[in-house]
């Protein structure tokens, strides 16, 4: 007899959902060719389930909050209406949108808050989110995570932009902007305006050699953002960052929800 686990649901082709899992589901989930297991619990699988797994090559992604990396925004680390670390969210989604890598998953405990989150990527309206986590919720509805729901913004990044992020960020703390010829004139008293000032030359090639990334950037972000720009694009403030996976690992329905967000904006 196959019993499915507790609140077992399909969210998206390859993509599942449960709040437990016992001993008795093994069989269920033989059925159903896992290759991934997310498992979001500070404790770890039970013997059982590890054996599972071990049996039938199931990989185990083991996420928990206390193992996750502090926030590097400042801001967020002190938010308390925010049910998830934003760290564990965008782990969580890494290995949730990586079809390539992470296929066939099954999502287990504090699921009803991460597919409640995956809805706000979907473009789901409040109102049907709220009323799938409270019937997957049932008697443990909370109404801080509805509210949590409502106020939190996912920010999706694809990897080739989150690398330009990156470029950007460590050029800034590298390498400021000189100042102007008139800045410098002004604060130096032994110099005279009519004088023509000497730049380094050292300092003329790491401007120029600035321009030339900023507009490589510029020509990459064009030739690899495409379709999915805005879509991108959170609606409110951005609470949390999510590395998207590469172009061709991202599955389907969020390709073709993409598409057609684009030609519907």
């Amino acid at each position: 007899m196959l019993v499915p686990p507790d609140n077992f649901a399909f969210v998206e082709d390859g993509l599942y959902r449960c709040s437990q899992l016992d001993a008795i589901n093994m069989p269920f989930l033989e059925a159903l060719g896992l290759r991934t297991i997310v498992w979001l619990d500070e404790e770890k699988p039970p013997r059982p389930i590890n054996q599972y797994m071990e049996d039938n090559h199931v990989r185990l992604c083991h996420l928990k909050e206390s193992s996750s990396v502090p926030e590097e925004d400042e801001s967020l680390q002190f938010q308390e209406w925010m049910v998830l670390k934003p760290s564990l969210v965008a782990e969580t989604f890494r290995i949730l949108l990586d079809y390539k890598t992470y296929h066939d998953c099954l999502l287990v405990d504090r699921s009803e808050v991460m597919i409640g989150l995956l809805r706000r990527i979907q473009r789901w309206s409040y109102s049907s989110i709220s009323n799938e986590y409270r019937l997957f919720a049932n008697t443990k509805a909370n109404y801080a995570v509805e509210n949590y729901l409502e106020l939190v913004n996912i920010e999706l990044v694809s990897s080739e932009r989150l690398l330009d992020l990156e470029e950007e960020e460590e050029e800034s703390e590298q390498f400021e902007e000189p100042k102007s010829v008139e800045n410098e004139l002004s604060m130096s008293p032994h110099l005279s305006v009519s004088s023509s000032p000497q730049i380094p030359k050292n300092l003329l090639k790491l401007v120029e050699m600035r321009r030339q990334k900023r507009k490589q950037r510029q020509e990459r972000q064009t030739s690899v953002s495409g379709p999915g720009v805005s879509f991108y694009k959170p609606a409110g403030p951005v609470s949390v960052r999510v590395r998207l996976p590469r172009e061709e690992n991202l599955p389907m329905w969020f390709v073709d929800l993409r598409t057609r967000w684009e030609q519907e904006a």
